[in-house]
């Protein structure tokens, strides 16, 4: 649900009148993307994937981290 929520919430920011709600939204999916970061810690210490697939996942993952963040921080700047 929280690699779900990640996109739905960049959507609905989107959507948003003002950069601050757009801001908000993305600062949510932001969370949702350190939970999803989490999930992949424990579905490698449940042996549901293997450490390598997890370590891939975990980079992509953090790589959307710093995008979010990225793309956030230019909003704030650009958008009145």
């Amino acid at each position: 649900r929280s690699a779900d929520s990640i996109p739905l919430n960049i959507a609905e920011g989107y959507g948003r009148v003002s950069s601050a709600d757009h801001k908000r939204f993305l600062l949510y999916a932001r969370g949702s993307a350190f939970e999803l970061r989490t999930q992949l810690q424990l579905a490698v210490n449940r042996d549901l994937i293997n450490s390598a697939q997890g370590a891939l996942l975990e980079e992509r993952t953090v790589e959307l981290i710093r995008g979010i963040s990225a793309y956030s921080n230019r909003i704030s700047k650009y958008k009145p």
